[in-house]
């Protein structure tokens, strides 16, 4: 499920994301950006919850900003860190986040979406085309 509201009460425009996979789920929250939640459902029911990773100079490119561990990125940070790909990109450099083929793909997922919740219909990733859904 994706809920998308940018006026909702409440909220100063979070990006907040959850990723489920079979084995476990990742947590985002611009709110708290600093931070990742993960869950793993390897272990048994005593260990299995969700577990808050601090982000380090260990997780680049926090490096290149913040040397110690304890102090947070901000917003701005990231918008610097966004504008240092395009450029490197833009050099002939290689994207170090993603590639311009993920990104096709990422917009591709996007449109479906959008068209997807206009149209009522599940729509094809690989072809574009509308189906009713079963």
């Amino acid at each position: 499920m994706i809920a998308l509201n940018r006026s909702a009460w409440g909220r100063k425009g979070r990006i907040f994301v959850q990723l489920f996979g079979s084995k476990g789920s990742i947590v985002y929250d611009q709110e708290r950006m600093n931070e990742v939640q993960v869950y793993t459902a390897d272990g048994a029911g005593e260990t299995q919850g969700f577990r808050t990773i601090l982000t380090s100079p260990h997780h680049p490119p926090y490096d290149k900003f913040i040397p110690a561990p304890g102090h947070g990125l901000g917003f701005n940070d990231l918008k610097i860190i966004e504008c240092r790909e395009l450029i490197r990109r833009i050099d002939g450099e290689a994207a170090h986040l993603i590639t311009f083929d993920d990104g096709i793909r990422i917009e591709r997922v996007v449109d479906a979406i959008a068209r997807s919740a206009h149209s009522g219909v599940w729509i094809d990733i690989a072809t574009g085309e509308g189906r009713q859904a079963a």
